[in-house]
């Protein structure tokens, strides 16, 4: 798998940094949109959400921490598909994970959200649900 472009991951690791600042605004926002993108995803995870929202945010910083060599991440991203396969969560789920995301970035950074900065976290999504979508094929 090829790395991101160097300005990509430039600009990930940056609005990464600004995301930390307040944690919870991109997590928060994260499962609101997940949930209103397709509703039937809330049966998968229990009503304490704080958990899920420090897991969340877990593997976001993971991801931010391999963007170079996304290889390094994808033992983790093998464990989490097959974690998620066990809960119920199939492969598709991942795409509305993605505008998820999307979402709570643009969400959480206003008018610092470009369209650069939209291209760059798109990429670094699709690195990560490439591993997944491939780990899921394995399993079949």
């Amino acid at each position: 798998m090829s790395a991101m472009t160097h300005d990509h991951a430039v600009t990930v690791i940056a609005t990464y940094m600004q995301l930390m600042r307040d944690p919870d605004c991109a997590s928060s926002n994260f499962y609101k949109r997940m949930f209103e993108l397709d509703s039937s995803l809330q049966s998968l995870f229990s009503a304490d959400m704080e958990d899920q929202k420090q897991k969340f945010f877990q593997l976001l910083t993971t991801i931010v921490r391999s963007l170079d060599n996304m290889d390094r991440a994808k033992p983790m991203l093998q464990h989490l598909a097959e974690r998620h396969q066990g809960y119920g969560v199939q492969a598709d789920y991942f795409k509305v994970g993605g505008e998820a995301l999307l979402y709570a970035v643009q969400a959480c950074l206003g008018p610092a959200f470009t369209a650069d900065v939209e291209i760059a976290w798109r990429e670094a999504y699709k690195q990560m649900y490439q591993i997944i979508v491939a780990t899921y094929q394995e399993m079949k």
